[in-house]
């Protein structure tokens, strides 16, 4: 168990100005490890406690100094993130190493002083509370550290997973945008696909099975295309791009872009039945559709949300957010390969980052969690594009929630909750509960949310039967109470 070793100042008895200095050792009890349900659907702690992926992008946090990134985990931490997303690298120019990884690139030969950087990064998230997602390279640069040796691959999943598999805190992605091996052609080569496997392989004998493992894919894409039936895949991985509205956009083959909540119903019921995340979608304040365009609008707080609740709402386990300034660290006056206009510290305060933690708070404030995707809840139409309405369930159909994307209305069939219930109205921007007095009036079936219809008025309507009913329940216009399971 890591050991943290803080220096401190403590105020002794009540004479003014004593001031005693104290230095004392925290053991950090170690974070739960993680696994898959029984029903293949969610990721749960040891004790079967459901766990939510709220993570923050943090591709290139080892290009920072130590005391810079207890300055970030700290942050997150308090924002109530619960993943820290970065990647390991090979020698990716966008990293902007400090030092590279490997002496001369030779990936049998790790750089003793980068990989203790990553060993703190990893211990002081677990200090802050935090699950890494350690990516081990991007896809792109397997070739050039492997060529096509996989065994080479292999040697260095056994050695990364043996070095980390005592640490609870760690989650494998095999490769950051795989497809980027091929330039993001359609199929892999059997050589490329190997080197995949083997690298999953290496990391699994070296962590005893220890880590849940998944692999990243580029834009409108999931895992399920190359990988879905691999054993060794913990959990599905999609990336819904950067698109405010991908009903606007082409992607492959000249075919309409598909929206997250598109790609995780592909995958959501594939057999073997396993948890699905969307890993990389849409930075705050990146440029809309910058990889194609590179011309178009940055998307605010409005976007991220809309992006967040229809990924949740779908079945995923959780939401990754990203921000723009953030995920590569960027500072003014460095190269900017993808639209970085600010500092990263100035990042850490977007207002969609704050309001990233409402959304867990409403997802662990009742029990079970909300889980099952239901759109035949949904009587009225669910639209398409920016308006699309998305709705999820309780299990045991104790209640359900509801998202309108601009507010509006929504008819919902009431049979298919166990009971009567209570309506009322989340709100995404603030955490706070409005009770909708109306609905007990004329029990119509049909809701109408606070305020006008427009972007960033977007609610999410909760109904509850009285078995479902949260901590919440004697609560009104205030912020639903916090659940911290860490």
């Amino acid at each position: 168990m890591p050991m943290y070793c803080k220096a401190g100042q403590a105020k002794i008895g009540s004479v003014i100005g004593v001031v005693w200095a104290a230095i004392w050792c925290l053991a950090a009890a170690p974070l739960p490890q993680l696994a898959i349900s029984e029903n293949g659907h969610s990721i749960v702690q040891q004790d079967g406690r459901a766990f939510f992926w709220l993570g923050d992008t943090a591709w290139s946090l080892s290009k920072l100094s130590r005391d810079e990134i207890t300055e970030y985990l700290a942050d997150r931490r308090a924002k109530r993130f619960t993943v820290i997303q970065v990647n390991c690298g090979f020698n990716e120019p966008w990293m902007s190493f400090r030092e590279t990884p490997f002496l001369e690139d030779d990936t049998d030969r790790p750089r003793t002083s980068y990989w203790d950087l990553i060993d703190f990064i990893v211990d002081r998230a677990g200090q802050e509370g935090l699950y890494v997602d350690l990516t081990v390279m991007w896809g792109e640069s397997y070739s050039a550290a492997f060529h096509d040796d996989a065994e080479k691959a292999r040697r260095l999943g056994i050695w990364l997973g043996t070095r980390y598999k005592d640490r609870n805190n760690v989650i494998w992605v095999i490769s950051g945008e795989y497809d980027s091996i091929n330039h993001y052609d359609s199929t892999l080569s059997e050589t490329q696909r190997a080197l995949f496997v083997a690298m999953a392989e290496g990391l699994k004998r070296g962590h005893g099975g220890r880590h849940l493992m998944t692999i990243h894919p580029g834009a409108a894409r999931t895992s399920a295309r190359e990988f879905g039936q691999d054993s060794w895949l913990d959990f599905h991985m999609l990336q819904s791009g950067h698109m405010a509205d991908a009903h606007m956009w082409s992607c492959e083959g000249g075919n309409r872009c598909d929206e997250v909540y598109e790609l995780i119903d592909k995958v959501y019921d594939l057999r073997p039945v396993k948890p699905v995340l969307d890993g990389e979608s849409i930075y705050d304040t990146k440029p809309d559709n910058f990889y194609g365009e590179r011309r178009g609008p940055r998307v605010g707080a409005d976007v991220i949300r809309r992006k967040a609740y229809w990924t949740i709402f779908s079945g995923s386990v959780g939401f990754v957010y990203g921000h723009n300034d953030v995920e590569i660290f960027y500072v003014p006056g460095e190269r900017s390969d993808h639209g970085q206009i600010g500092h990263w510290r100035d990042g850490l305060q977007a207002v969609a980052s704050e309001q990233m933690q409402h959304i867990r708070q409403l997802m662990e404030s009742r029990s079970p969690p909300a889980s099952a995707p239901d759109q035949a809840l949904l009587k009225s139409d669910p639209h398409t594009g920016m308006h699309h309405v998305r709705a999820i369930r309780s299990p045991d159909s104790s209640y359900a929630y509801i998202y309108l994307p601009m507010g509006g209305s929504v008819t919902v069939d009431l049979g298919r909750l166990a009971g009567p219930v209570r309506a009322s109205w989340f709100d995404p921007r603030s955490g706070s509960m409005v009770k909708d007095r109306r609905f007990e009036i004329d029990r119509a079936g049909t809701f109408n949310a606070p305020g006008i219809i427009e972007s960033g008025n977007d609610w999410v309507l909760i109904l509850e039967t009285a078995h479902g009913r949260g901590k919440d329940e004697t609560q009104k216009n205030q912020p639903i109470p916090r659940m911290d399971s860490r």
